[in-house]
């Protein structure tokens, strides 16, 4: 049935032991340090990590054109999630070309980023193909230049937040 269907799918991450707090939004940003450590020291717990949007579309609906250097038009629509360092770790998702957004890079905590600030990023599969490059290879090192300079770092596979097909 539709229902197994959509409840077996793979949806590109481990989604067993996760907790979506849609809430911390509503938190000052102040206390998020405190909170998440808070988070960090319940027994069980070994990955917290901030996100404007979870898994089933809770949060932010972001999205903007993707503008690469040398290329006419607009560039392809892509929705995107600002997350925290741990977030493809929390997910257990692995690149497929390039790294993951880590701790040691600057660059790649997007969390405080204000627009048209330059900055790191992973996309996902289905980006590489938008985006016109030939390979998730071919992407790495490539930068967005609107809607603000983003450098590309890694390529995972597409993770369907939204719906089994997204």
């Amino acid at each position: 049935t539709q229902t197994r269907h959509v409840r077996n799918a793979d949806l590109g991450f481990q989604r067993e032991g996760l907790l979506v707090a849609p809430w911390l939004g509503y938190v000052e940003k102040a206390k998020h340090p405190a909170l998440i450590a808070a988070l960090r020291a319940v027994p069980g717990v070994s990955i917290v990590t901030t996100s404007d949007t979870g898994v089933g579309d809770v949060g932010n609906n972001n999205s903007d054109n993707l503008l690469l250097s040398g290329r006419p038009g607009p560039g392809p629509a892509a929705r995107h999630i600002n997350g925290g360092t741990d977030f493809f770790r929390l997910f257990g998702t692995r690149p497929i070309a390039g790294r993951l957004l880590d701790d040691v890079h600057r660059m790649d905590d997007r969390t405080n980023s204000q627009k048209g600030l330059p900055s790191n990023i992973v996309i996902s599969r289905k980006a590489v193909t938008a985006l016109g490059f030939r390979s998730p290879k071919d992407a790495i090192g490539q930068t967005i230049v609107q809607p603000s300079p983003m450098t590309i770092v890694g390529v995972v596979d597409d993770l369907r937040f939204f719906s089994p097909r997204l």
